[in-house]
């Protein structure tokens, strides 16, 4: 195999899986020029606690793929080395590197500097240390890779940190604008009413004016999403009479759902088609709604399928209905709300979807008691 690779590197992909257990051709593969029609196969290299221990094997497969740092030796994942090169073909493959490692100072800023997200990896003391989490946090700007944008900051750190006005206002800063105002909801309720926090997340501030829309109010919400330069040249050079039809918003919603934010308020008040259009597209789109079409459950049902962060603004009520539970369940792994977990009905089908069981299962699933079905299943 190995010679027919000296004329052919691809030719790895028609090795009998067996040879994934042997280091030398393993090396030879991953010293192929990497070929998007040419994967590497799902060899069980990884059961073998020798070729895991190899450094130089393993540096070559975390440079094609940074997720096999998880199968590193304990030794290796402690190598800096090593750690940093799958961090460049997968920046988070930092949350599988050592505990020593998650927990070196110099090492965290490091990887929090690669990706945000590594923030939620460091170890507990460092998270928990506030000098460390205000060195680390960054200044959110428009043109950051979208690899590296987190929703919330604040739900990730220990509790104390949501009263603390420095490291909130600094957690504001490093979202984009339209994760801000839910951020702010997330820190002690003495901080809601903080001028300067209010005016970074958005919600001291008018949506812009929209030609033929122009009795613009001071509104609770975030700063508009960025629109599109085909939404903005549309806005900009349509007429008022083709504004004021609805099938010009309905066109542009389809192609750009962040238009909804630069809608008059009454607009969106009355045209939950509007609404619906937007959220399908991006389920943040409904913290732009009406009070009204906030509770509307085709609407929360429709956001909530593509955006986990829709949950956190719904009321107590809304969430507590059993088709939102079960859907924030299915699609997120939101845990269920406390008056749920006495509802047999609910808490079956939870079980039932985090088992994936058959409908036999399921009917076994129904004799067992809620409190083993709860525990077993990690619902609450």
């Amino acid at each position: 195999m190995l010679a027919a690779m000296g004329h052919n590197g691809s030719l790895y992909k028609y090795a009998n899986s067996s040879l994934g257990l042997d280091v030398d051709f393993m090396k030879a593969a991953l010293q192929q020029a990497p070929c998007r029609n040419c994967p590497l196969p799902t060899w069980q290299w990884h059961t073998s606690p020798a070729i895991c221990m190899d450094k130089t094997f393993m540096l070559l497969m975390v440079a094609r793929q940074g997720v096999a740092l998880q199968y590193a030796g304990s030794e290796l994942r402690d190598d800096e080395e090593l750690v940093r090169a799958a961090m460049h073909a997968y920046p988070l493959a930092f949350q599988y590197a050592s505990f020593a490692l998650r927990g070196n100072r110099a090492f965290a800023t490091y990887a929090v500097g690669v990706s945000l997200q590594n923030l939620f990896y460091v170890s507990e003391d460092l998270r928990s240390d506030r000098n460390f989490v205000l060195f680390c946090l960054p200044t959110y700007y428009m043109g950051q890779p979208q690899a590296v944008q987190v929703t919330t900051i604040l739900k990730k750190l220990p509790e104390t940190f949501a009263s603390d006005r420095e490291v909130v206002l600094r957690v504001l800063q490093a979202l984009p604008h339209w994760h801000r105002r839910a951020e702010l909801m997330r820190a002690s309720r003495d901080l809601h009413s903080d001028a300067e926090l209010k005016e970074v997340a958005g919600l001291q501030l008018s949506r812009p004016a929209v030609r033929g829309y122009t009795d613009v109010e001071p509104v609770q919400h975030l700063p508009a999403p960025p629109l599109t330069a085909e939404s903005r040249n549309a806005l900009q050079y349509s007429t008022t009479a083709a504004q004021n039809k609805q099938s010009f918003w309905r066109e542009l919603l389809h192609k750009d759902p962040a238009v909804l934010a630069f809608l008059g308020k009454d607009e969106a008040v009355d045209e939950k088609d509007l609404v619906l259009a937007a959220v399908k597209k991006d389920g943040r789109m409904l913290e732009y709604a009406s009070e009204e079409l906030r509770m509307d459950v085709d609407l929360v049902l429709a956001a909530l399928e593509n955006d986990a962060d829709v949950y956190d603004f719904l009321p107590e009520a809304m969430r507590c209905r059993e088709e939102i539970a079960l859907l924030a369940f299915r699609k997120h792994r939101i845990k269920l709300p406390k008056p749920l977990l006495s509802n047999r009905h609910v808490v079956v089908e939870a079980a039932a979807m985090q088992d994936k069981a058959t409908e036999v299962e399921k009917r076994r699933l129904q004799k067992l008691p809620l409190a083993h079905l709860v525990a077993k299943f990690e619902l609450a």
